[in-house]
């Protein structure tokens, strides 16, 4: 590791004469731990002639990583009033990757849980499903695929530090023991596992090629791979102190595409923000009159000019909009000017998000609510939410009187009720018991509507 990061891939010092070093003599060589390396101990022995070269491989300090994902509107400032959408949980299922800032490798994935947090372990390794790991082993050479095949003699899909001793035989020229292998296999492993799999045997094949042909282990990303995620070199450290990362969130239905960016990993222990940004969605509120469709003597009355609603998020509990919308158009949630649309409060509705509309009781409706939950749409479209709008009714208080005032009220008097405008009958005729009546009834008496009220024929009139 290191190439592309803020370490360099290798250190080089000289031991002189002056430090008493004797031939045939055995030392160690030995680099304590500091705050990106681990401890490493080395054994050599002093020879006559040439200067004797030692290598000691250093093993990068891995880090812990806690990754909080929080909403955009959580940084609202304190002295001014707070988004409501900052107490909106981050949507179940978001998930992300981890890529090395300078090589662009993919080093973990990992997923948020109901608080938002992801703690990746110091040997996290990339998580793949079913169908991600067969389309990356088939693009792990035919060749190193056979070569796995052949010294995985048990079939489980790993290397034991046997099969691995076998390898190195076999593809490498190299007669190792039990202990060579276990080095190997420490060098590759990803996982803690203490084995190989073929992504973590293809590195050995490669570095086993680079030593052979005395060549340097090549770090950068392979040709035509563009240092993308899985056609990069993947990180066979876990996350290493001292590098710096970027995390990428997958697609998600309920977030938006948002940049984050890129973090050094300074501690064994450490942190990194993301900033996620919910998607956000269009609805248009039609209002209809509720008698529509029906034989009601109403349904084809139009609603009143504008009919004013409200919109509440349902699990907060919290407006979010109002508006008004005129019958079959009226919109809310979008961005610029849409003819015949009320366009209000462009971030407020958030996809997956289940919200009321709320319809107050007025001079001429009555109240109504309808449920709704935004869905995902191709920008510029907009969600339709029908909203069936009742008329508000009244009560009608009716007297009658002789034309000739020296004359009592007949018996038996009907009167028939009429909508002025339409010409339908709105109640069957009314027998009146007395000189007084009250006319109600639902959907009978609409308020601001014109009615005739008149007599019907019967003996004595």
């Amino acid at each position: 590791g290191g190439a592309g990061g803020a370490l360099p891939p290798a250190f080089t010092g000289t031991v002189g004469p002056s430090a008493g070093l004797f031939v045939g003599d055995r030392y160690a060589l030995h680099v304590p731990e500091t705050e990106y390396y681990a401890a490493a101990t080395a054994e050599f022995e002093v020879e006559e002639g040439a200067p004797c070269r030692v290598e000691l491989p250093l093993v990068r300090q891995r880090s812990a990583l806690t990754v909080a994902m929080i909403s955009s509107k959580a940084g609202t400032s304190a002295t001014a009033h707070p988004h409501w959408a900052a107490q909106l949980p981050v949507p179940p299922g978001a998930s992300f990757r981890l890529l090395h800032a300078g090589l662009g490798c993919l080093v973990a994935s990992g997923s948020a849980d109901d608080s938002g947090l992801c703690v990746l372990a110091a040997g996290a390794k990339p998580q793949r499903s079913a169908a991600e790991e067969l389309a990356a082993s088939q693009r792990v050479p035919e060749a190193i695929r056979r070569a796995f095949a052949a010294v995985d003699v048990d079939g489980s899909g790993s290397l034991t530090v046997a099969e691995v001793a076998k390898a190195l035989k076999a593809y490498g020229g190299l007669a190792a023991d039990g202990e060579e292998a276990m080095e190997a296999i420490k060098r590759h492993d990803t996982d803690g596992g203490r084995s190989l799999d073929l992504f973590e045997f293809s590195g050995l094949v490669e570095e086993l090629v680079a030593h052979r042909d005395g060549r340097e282990l090549r770090l950068a990303p392979r040709p035509g791979a563009g240092g993308s995620a899985d056609g990069g070199v993947s990180s066979r450290s876990g996350i290493l102190v001292g590098e710096r990362y970027v995390v990428r969130l997958d697609d998600h239905p309920r977030l938006a595409p948002r940049e984050q960016p890129p973090f050094e990993v300074a501690a064994r222990r450490a942190s990194a923000q993301v900033v996620v940004e919910r998607a956000r969605g269009q609805i248009e509120v039609v209002c209809r009159n509720a008698r529509a469709g029906t034989q009601h003597w109403s349904a084809q009355l139009p609603l009143p000019e504008s009919v004013a609603f409200n919109v509440w998020h349902r699990g907060l509990e919290t407006a979010v909009a109002t508006g008004r919308a005129a019958e079959e158009t009226g919109a809310i949630g979008g961005g610029g000017a849409v003819p015949g649309r009320v366009l209000k409060e462009a971030d407020a509705l958030y996809v997956g998000e289940v919200y009321v509309i709320e319809v107050p009781a007025a001079a001429e409706v009555r109240p109504c609510a309808v449920e709704f939950t935004v869905a995902a749409l191709p920008p510029g479209a907009f969600q339709k939410v029908p909203v069936l709008v009742a008329r508000a009714a009244g009560r009608v208080t009716v007297h009658l009187a002789a034309a000739d005032a020296a004359m009592p009220v007949p018996a038996g008097v009907r009167l028939q009720l009429t909508h002025k405008a339409t010409g339908a009958t709105v109640v069957p005729p009314i027998a009146l018991a007395g000189a007084r009546t009250e006319l109600f009834g639902e959907d009978a008496l609409l308020v601001n509507q014109t009615y005739v009220l008149s007599t019907l024929p019967a003996p004595g009139l």
